[in-house]
């Protein structure tokens, strides 16, 4: 995804009015990025993690456990009416706030493929 750092991920916990209620960045060690080590979180600063974005809500083209499509992801962009930039933070809404952790639902979620995130 695009905007932020590499090995980055930036979670976010939202209500359905669209408050934010916890935001976290998160490390991925995925191994060396521009044939560097991955960086830490500790390693950013909070201006790179502050940026611009936008919320995709793909909830009506996923299915519980399976690929997020890339046709209901260019659904969403084109819903927000504007195109992804560089340096944007995008974030994707599956629906999966409905489940608590004591839902068996909750760990059969939708997910990115690398097609998907290429898409982005």
């Amino acid at each position: 995804m695009r905007g932020l750092p590499a090995g980055v991920t930036l979670l976010s916990l939202l209500r359905d009015d669209g408050e934010r209620l916890a935001e976290a960045g998160a490390s991925a060690p995925t191994g060396p990025a521009e044939g560097k080590p991955a960086r830490t979180i500790s390693d950013i600063s909070l201006d790179e993690l502050f940026r611009p974005g936008m919320v995709l809500d793909v909830r009506r083209w996923v299915k519980p456990g399976a690929a997020i499509p890339i046709e209901g992801l260019q659904a969403a962009i084109e819903a927000t009416g504007r195109e992804i930039q560089d340096g944007d933070a995008v974030l994707i809404r599956t629906g999966q706030e409905r489940h608590t952790m004591a839902d068996a639902e909750y760990y059969n979620h939708p997910g990115m493929t690398g097609d998907g995130t290429r898409f982005l």
